[in-house]
């Protein structure tokens, strides 16, 4: 689906759960840092997307159809910040959290 694609269906869903855009992204925020630590230390690809589904389901407060959306959106944004260095990184995770405000 892309990157975007994911975002504007997780902006959609949140506005149609009427789930508070602001909560939701400052534990998106945490969360995509545990996640990109932890699976850091997976051994196998199955325990990184296990690590990835976890940590998408804690975030989406339990909701399976967000919690799609949100595993979705780590392991796209994992792959895609994968040897930036901590600048470009974050910079990359501002302009990504910009887009979802909007």
């Amino acid at each position: 689906m892309g990157l975007i694609g994911t975002l504007q269906d997780l902006k959609q869903l949140l506005y149609k759960k009427n789930m508070d855009i602001n909560e939701f992204m400052e534990k998106l925020d945490k969360m995509i840092e545990k996640a990109r630590f932890l699976t850091t230390m997976a051994y196998d690809l199955q325990t990184h997307n296990d690590v990835i589904e976890l940590v998408a389901f804690y975030t989406a407060g339990g909701d399976k159809e967000v919690a799609e959306l949100v595993r979705s959106l780590i392991s796209e944004y994992i792959a895609l910040t994968k040897g930036l260095n901590e600048e470009e990184y974050k910079h990359f995770k501002q302009l990504m959290m910009f887009y979802l405000q909007h």
